[in-house]
């Protein structure tokens, strides 16, 4: 599991990339926070046995949100569009890419992997190996 400083990061770095004239504190705030949501999931450990990079890494937490946040945008009176415009709606979408992918995603490429279908399935799973990009060969793995 990546330090979750690394982790805040990542989501910080992805958040500059993605935000655009969203690009503030407050957005910044919101990024970052998120991006540390996923490793609360060890303080849990202390109440759920087995919680730890299980319960908040399953992949079902930003599909889930994913999915809430397009039918309420795709509505004629969107809450979410009502209550904060353009800039709520785009900072929504890029806290639900950096839960995924700085989250979630940094700890499959890891060792001590993540449980990414919790609660359907108790696997962890991790990706392990390397990409080489070679000017002779292509792309080795």
């Amino acid at each position: 599991m990546p330090p979750t400083l690394v982790t805040v990061a990542v989501g910080v770095l992805l958040g500059v990339a993605l935000l655009g004239e969203a690009f503030d504190r407050r957005s910044m705030a919101v990024v970052a926070s998120v991006a540390a949501v996923p490793d609360l999931d060890a303080a849990l450990s202390l109440w759920i046995r087995g919680a730890t990079n299980a319960a908040l890494h399953t992949f079902f937490i930003p599909l889930s949100a994913a999915a809430a946040l397009y039918l309420d945008t795709r509505r004629e009176e969107s809450w979410l569009r009502d209550r904060y415009g353009w800039y709520g709606v785009r900072v929504a979408w890029v806290a639900v890419a950096v839960y995924a992918v700085a989250g979630i995603s940094m700890d499959l490429f890891n060792i001590e992997s993540a449980a990414v279908l919790y609660p359907v399935s108790n696997r962890y799973f991790s990706i392990v190996g390397k990409l080489v990009l070679s000017t002779q060969e292509g792309v080795v793995q």
